[in-house]
Formats: structure tokens, sequence, C-alpha cells
């Protein structure tokens, strides 16, 4: 949802040390203060105020408070929110993100097993395991990584935005493989597929400028949400043909040697 960061940290007793900072010979910031008995005490200044000076504001994300925006005046071409900046401004987005992809994981990767059964060929299993694998890694390390909390890691998060766009794709063709017999699912693959290729570049700019300098707030044009919207329809249609190509499968289960002779000893006549 659209959000604007509070200036939580500007307390009177900050705004205080901005105005009356002093510095060292050497270069260094600190501030004094005098106690309630007349002695006075020197606190140096770390990175974090130089920050301060430079139009930064430090913002609380979860149970951390060394995060750091910029604000700034918002142009009206911007007007919705993206997903991405969300992700960095509130633990709520990433956790919800989060426990969908975790939750999501070991079925989606018992449907590949399935389907690797189903078609009978360990190379077609094992390309839609991997796939599988890499995509629901990806969009874990997305939903995972903090811009601050996680910046010497933050590299990894472009690197997954790029290994879903092409592990999407490749799910998209297999599914219209999947439903080959089905012309119009085969139509809705190639279209989304266009889709998230065309996507890609505009989700990629949007999560490079709010690395480079971010803001206070998750506002962004309506071409980014909407491709980032896209792509995420593409994850729900993934999940439902794979669903649909298992429709009317039926499991069955055996009993192996040794539990039948547990079973005729231990439960003949209901005694055990």
């Amino acid at each position: 949802m659209p959000h604007f960061l509070d200036e939580a940290m500007y307390s009177n007793n900050t705004k205080r040390v901005v105005e009356t900072y002093k510095t060292f010979p050497n270069g260094s910031l600190y501030y004094d203060s005098v106690d309630e008995f007349g002695n006075i005490h020197y606190y140096e200044l770390g990175e974090w105020f130089v920050k301060f000076l430079n139009g930064e504001m430090r913002y609380s994300y979860g149970n951390t408070f060394f995060n750091y925006c910029r604000e700034r005046i918002i142009p009206k071409a911007e007007w919705m929110t993206s997903i991405t900046r969300s992700l960095n401004h509130m633990i709520l987005s990433q956790v919800l993100f989060r426990i969908v992809i975790l939750s999501t994981l070991t079925f989606s990767l018992f449907q590949c097993l399935i389907l690797r059964y189903l078609h009978d060929s360990a190379l077609f299993g094992w390309l839609l395991i991997t796939n599988e694998l890499i995509h629901n890694l990806s969009l874990f390390a997305i939903t995972c990584l903090h811009s601050d909390q996680d910046a010497h890691l933050i590299h990894f998060t472009r690197l997954s935005l790029i290994a879903v766009t092409f592990t999407t794709v490749i799910k998209l063709i297999v599914n219209s493989f999947l439903h080959n017999k089905n012309k119009y699912i085969q139509l809705i693959c190639m279209i989304s597929i266009s889709f998230v290729i065309l996507s890609h570049n505009t989700i990629i700019q949007d999560y490079d400028d709010f690395i480079k300098s971010p803001t206070c707030d998750s506002m962004t044009t309506p071409s980014v949400v909407f491709s980032q919207l896209l792509v995420i329809f593409s994850f729900g249609l993934c999940s439902y043909l794979q669903c649909l190509s298992m429709r009317g499968l039926q499991c069955m289960t055996g009993v192996t040697e040794c539990e039948l002779q547990y079973q005729q000893r231990f439960c003949a006549g209901g005694q055990k």
C-alpha cells in the first residue's frame, strides 16, 4: 500500500545535536553535554550523523534502526506504490510475501516430481525441479534481503530479479508444452511470456533507481506497478496450470512385506 516513512529519529535531542555539533582538529565530529553534576561529556558522532547532515533520514525496520532514506518531492507521474520498494520499507510486506513463497515451496516441488513421473523423462524432471528450485530461492532472496541491513548481499537481489524472469519464462513454456492440446492455454502462455520479458527492464530500472538513492516513500509510475503485477499474475498462472495438468490424478500407496507381516501378526481380529 502507498506509504511515507515518518521522521521518527528526529527527536528534540537529535535536533539539538544537529544544531550544536562540533569538529575536532582531525575532522571527526562530536557533541558535548553537561550532566546533572555539571560534568561535561564528549560523544563522537558516527556515520549515521553524516547521513543526517546529507539530508538522509533514519527509519525503523523490524527491530533495526540503522536504515536510511531520502525525502523528496514526489512527481505527479508517480502515484502508485512499488512492491519492491515496499519490501524495503515495511517489514509486514516482506514477511507476508516470504510466508507465501515458503509455504508453497514444498508443494511446487512435489508437483514437479509428479509431472516427472507422469511423463517418464528424467531430463524433463531434472529441468522442472531445478527451474522450480531456482525460481523459489530467487523469490526468497528478493523478499529476504534489505537494502541497508544486507547491503553487502544486496547485489544478489538484482541477480534474483533476473533469475525470476528467466525461470518464469521457462515455467510458462513448460506449461504450454503440458497443455499442447489446448490452443487457448498455449496462447495465454505466449502472451504471458511476452509480458514478462517486456516488463523485465522496467522492474530492474525501478529497483536500480531505488538502490542508488533510497527514497522515504514507495511511490512510482503506473508502468512499474503494472509490470510487477503482470509478473505476479504469471506466477499464479503457472501454479494454476501445473495443478490443472494433474487433474484426475489418483495416487495409490502400497505396503511393504514387513508392514504386511506386522499387520497380520499384531492387528488380526482388531487385537494387538
